[in-house]
């Protein structure tokens, strides 16, 4: 286990580097930082590496192509050293107190949390369509407290108990068919933070 770690922040890169050195640079500048550890998990492994700084550890796992990228959050979980995991895409900017939030909220016995988001790039009818479709259910302001439905790209879970899933552990890595899903009963309850809120780009045209 990584020293003093409490979050694991697992992110899948890919070759938009740009926008991940976004999410990246957003998780070393997190006021829990020295809480935080990353799990950059690179399929783009042509590409340099993306830069780090601050107190917040890194591990840096490089997978050749093709590799899929349920396999590769699965192999992000395999690797991270905190009792905690937290889920974020690489076009996914989480706010200064993300990881804060989430520590505060995982000392409840929540077995998963959810964030609140919102839209980045809201300028175009087709971004703010498509955040509404799939992120208006979590959309800030979201009250916080136990939700039977979270956001599956990007969520965090106590580690220990989503190891103990086994075979589900891939498949709950996995990007789902929908936009959400309920967590299987062996999971427990969810719960959504809205202080730990991420700013998503969103698909913008038609």
């Amino acid at each position: 286990m990584a020293a003093g770690a409490e979050l694991s922040a697992i992110v899948v890169l890919g070759p938009v580097r740009e926008r991940a050195q976004r999410v990246v640079t957003a998780l070393c500048r997190q006021t829990a930082a020295a809480r935080l550890e990353l799990v950059l998990v690179d399929v783009a492994c042509a590409n340099p590496k993306l830069a780090t700084e601050g107190p917040a550890r890194a591990v840096y796992l490089r997978r050749e192509t093709p590799a899929t990228w349920g396999a590769s959050r699965a192999a992000g979980v395999a690797s991270a050293g905190a009792p905690v995991v937290a889920f974020l895409e690489d076009h996914c900017i989480p706010s200064p107190r993300w990881a804060e939030a989430l520590i505060e909220a995982h000392r409840e016995p929540w077995a998963a949390v959810g964030y609140a988001f919102t839209n980045a790039n809201p300028d175009s009818y087709v971004s703010r369509a498509s955040f509404i479709v799939d992120y208006g259910a979590w959309a800030d302001p979201v009250a916080s407290g136990e939700a039977a439905f979270l956001q599956n790209n990007n969520i965090s879970y106590k580690r220990d108990l989503l190891l103990s899933l086994e075979q589900l552990v891939r498949r709950l890595c996995e990007r789902p068919t929908g936009t959400s899903s309920k967590r299987s009963s062996r999971a427990g309850i969810g719960s959504i933070s809205r202080a730990a809120r991420s700013r998503r780009t969103t698909t913008s045209r038609a």
